[in-house]
């Protein structure tokens, strides 16, 4: 009545977790048959659990009385039927409820993880891998009240560990030759030290509450049994009654704290699914894909006035006011210094990223009225350091399509000159890459990532730097190819002269603006920042000559 009265924050802490709550039955729907029989076999097994007490206490009666043949077998009897049935319907219990727990933890990671891979660049940039937790440590593992602050903090450390263990591990090269193996098991150490503290403290407190416990009932049970033998001398109770009594009064009380408490166990327990219920309500900070596929597709892209600033550092701007257009059938370069907004173009035409001023457009419709699959198919991007996965190297070059057969995927590796070094690998194109592309080397894997990118066919390519680690006789044979493709928009982000000269056209961009553009002999006869840019690649690549 008084937390009615005068609601205080925990009140509202609980009302909020009675919500987390219905939500968690609400994904629990589909399992309604397993949980059904679960409630079911967990009635017979306390029906059958209830019995065993009293036909203990006539066991005891017919040792300590006149001792009858056919009624202690027929107590005896009783009692392991009774005994065989609650183990019985327990385990069964037991089996129903961890089915029905497993398929729910199945189907909250799917549609965790279905909706994570929806999420904007931002948000994976602002989040670690370590944090997202969405093993079910909420339904498995009952915490008490008490130990909210303290679970929380251990939820937090073990993110933190694995976070550090996976980024190391992935990371292995540049550890060992920056040689920083003793920093990274410092830092790991120090977290590994954080979580030992957290454990000692929520071991003390469970030690001291299991004390204070223990305590408590046996004095109730010292008491108990100084009346109970108060009574057996009257002769107003038996031994075997006595007996029965002691186990229906554990049982009762055991039965009896778990009701009290195992509701705000679960309210509690709740809270640690709050962070996976707030994963799935997350919604996009882009604007929705549209539905639109158009019949066909010139190729043509505009920027229209474009501005970009990202998310973390919104004061800054990458992209000011741009305005270019890049031609369908024409390779378009983009050069300029680091930090130009080079890339910052590459990855709006990829969406990865949503312009805070203008449009992107392609055939003069904004990217995001395009279905998404449709524009994926349209637009393809190969970058100096491409990323394989783990699997098959025919896996990695059909990744995404479907039904794709092992003629087009020879095709299109042979087309990027990839052919003949993956037929001497161990397994041909059945050979595992390892983990991003680890057992192959850099060239190898750019070959891998164009041919991924020419089975594709798409409308409008580009190319970031995307032969810099090949050779020179692959990158003439690639380069060949991609400027052969008919009616393909190219867009080229290259630093090297031969790709530069011989693009139909040529923006030079610095700080974020377009500085000039032009064909490289317009550019050449300004003498501006296009030719003192010219003259300087020119004197490195004569120095590496």
């Amino acid at each position: 009545m008084w937390d009615k009265a005068f609601p205080s924050k925990k009140v509202k802490k609980e009302q909020e977790a009675k919500v987390l709550l219905m939500r968690v039955i609400h994904y629990s729907k589909p399992d309604c048959l397993h949980l059904g029989s679960a409630f079911f076999f967990l009635i017979l097994a306390a029906l059958f659990e209830s019995g065993i007490p009293y036909y203990v206490g006539k066991i005891i009666d017919g040792l300590s009385g006149e001792y009858k043949h056919d009624n202690f077998l027929w107590a005896i009897a009783c009692m392991s039927f009774y005994s065989f049935g609650s183990s019985m319907f327990s385990g069964l219990r037991g089996g129903m409820f961890m089915c029905s727990l497993s398929r729910l933890n199945k189907r909250i990671r799917h549609m965790l993880f279905q909706n994570l891979i929806k999420q904007d660049i931002c948000f994976f940039e602002e989040n670690k891998p370590g944090d997202n937790d969405s093993d079910a440590h909420f339904f498995f593992y009952h915490y008490s009240i008490h130990y909210q602050k303290t679970s929380r903090e251990l939820q937090d450390c073990m993110a933190e560990i694995e976070q550090l263990a996976s980024s190391a591990i992935r990371s292995i090269k540049t550890v060992r030759s920056f040689r920083a193996e003793a920093q990274e098991l410092k830092r790991y150490q120090e977290a590994l030290d954080r979580k030992l503290k957290i454990l000692k403290r929520k071991g003390i407190f469970s030690a001291v509450h299991l004390l204070l416990r223990r305590c408590l009932t046996v004095s109730l049970r010292v008491a108990m049994l100084l009346l109970g033998r108060r009574l057996i001398i009257s002769g107003q109770l038996s031994s075997g009654s006595l007996l029965a009594f002691v186990l229906y009064q554990k049982d009762m009380l055991t039965n009896m704290r778990q009701l009290v408490y195992v509701y705000g166990d679960i309210l509690n327990t709740v809270w640690s699914a709050e962070k996976v219920f707030t994963l799935l309500d997350r919604k996009p900070n882009m604007r929705e894909a549209g539905e639109w596929i158009p019949e066909k597709l010139e190729g043509r892209i505009t920027f229209d006035n474009v501005t970009l600033s990202y998310p973390s550092r919104p004061e800054w701007k990458a992209l000011k006011s741009v305005n270019i257009e890049l031609s369908p059938g024409k390779m378009t370069a983009l050069v300029g210094p680091s930090g130009g907004g080079k890339t910052s173009c590459v990855s709006l035409l990829q969406r990865f990223y949503e312009p805070q001023q203008g449009n992107v457009l392609l055939d003069g419709a904004p990217l995001n009225e395009y279905q998404h699959q449709y524009l994926c198919s349209q637009i393809a991007a190969v970058s100096q350091n491409p990323v394989l996965f783990s699997g098959s190297v025919k896996y990695n070059i059909a990744y995404g399509l479907r039904d794709c057969t092992i003629k087009r995927v020879e095709e299109a590796a042979k087309k990027a000159n990839a052919h003949d070094f993956i037929c001497r690998l161990d397994k041909g194109y059945d050979t595992d890459v390892g983990e991003s592309g680890g057992q192959l080397s850099s060239g190898q894997k750019q070959c891998i990532a164009i041919a991924r990118v020419l089975i594709r066919n798409p409308k409008i390519l580009i190319l970031d730097e995307a032969t810099s680690n090949l050779d020179i006789n692959t990158q003439h044979a690639v380069q060949e190819v991609l400027s052969g493709s008919k009616g393909q928009t190219m867009l080229v982000v290259a630093h090297r002269l031969q790709t530069i000269e011989r693009a139909d056209h040529i923006i030079f961009m610095e700080d974020g603006t377009v500085m000039e553009q032009g064909t490289h002999e317009q550019l050449m006869d300004k003498r501006g920042r296009y030719f003192q840019l010219r003259e300087k690649l020119f004197a490195v690549d004569s120095d590496q000559d």
